[in-house]
């Protein structure tokens, strides 16, 4: 998750810790996210709205925001897989580490996915509005010509 630590604009946003996959794979903590993201603190409620009101929130510009996830959330996947094959070469592996990798696989591939729907939907309701402007358009001289 992106963060402005001290508010300001022209900071450097960085990744503020993201205790949700720890939520789903350790059973005495909650499910609910630590921050909310728009007005959800449940990941799988996270819709690309609720990103641009995060984005708008944080004074970022929305678009910025959605670029910069999607890159996070492509690169993320193989940088828990990487970590966790370092961790258990180095004699400290667990099942949790494989559950939690598999976790923020799913939610990266989520994210993407609805980030992504949002702009299917745009350059459709884009097409929409420009079928509507031709229809609705008022008819040239030759159009109001009877056809004899």
């Amino acid at each position: 998750m992106l963060a402005d630590p001290k508010g300001l604009i022209g900071v450097r946003p960085h990744l503020t810790p993201h205790l949700t996959p720890l939520n789903a794979v350790c059973p005495r903590l909650t499910d609910k996210m630590a921050m909310k993201i728009g007005s959800k603190y449940k990941f799988s409620e996270v819709q690309a709205r609720h990103w641009v009101q995060f984005a708008n929130d944080a004074q970022l510009s929305p678009a910025q925001a959605k670029k910069r996830l999607l890159d996070i959330a492509k690169r993320l996947p193989d940088l828990a897989r990487s970590t966790q094959a370092a961790l258990e070469a180095q004699g400290n592996g667990h099942p949790t580490l494989g559950q939690i990798a598999t976790l923020i696989d799913q939610r990266c591939t989520l994210t993407i996915r609805r980030l992504k729907a949002t702009e299917v939907f745009a350059a459709a309701a884009a097409r929409v509005a420009a079928m509507r402007c031709c229809i609705d358009a008022p008819p040239t001289r030759w159009h109001a010509m009877p056809f004899w």
